[in-house]
């Protein structure tokens, strides 16, 4: 198990949204995106999310960025910790 913890901002140069999908364990996760949408130009957009990743085997973890604008000045960050079982007493 993994908590994973991602931030995405960046600046739309015009009215628009940005998307950011999760893929791990072969699949793209829509539900664990992020979606920001502005209404202004050189507005920005940005989101955050946390999950709880179970990988029973070797996986690859991405984020793919889709925006219907240009993007600018963008900033990610993202901080996967590995989850150990607690110990029985």
């Amino acid at each position: 198990y993994y908590n994973i913890f991602y931030g995405i901002s960046t600046i739309l140069d015009n009215a628009g949204y940005m998307q950011v999908t999760p893929t791990y364990n072969g699949t793209s996760h829509l539900d664990d995106g992020i979606y920001s949408k502005v209404g202004s130009p050189g507005v920005t957009a940005w989101g955050a999310h946390g999950l709880i990743l179970y990988a029973p085997s070797q996986t690859s973890f991405t984020l793919t960025f889709n925006s219907d604008t240009t993007a600018r000045s963008g900033d990610a960050s993202v901080t996967i910790l590995k989850l150990e079982p607690s110990s029985s007493q």
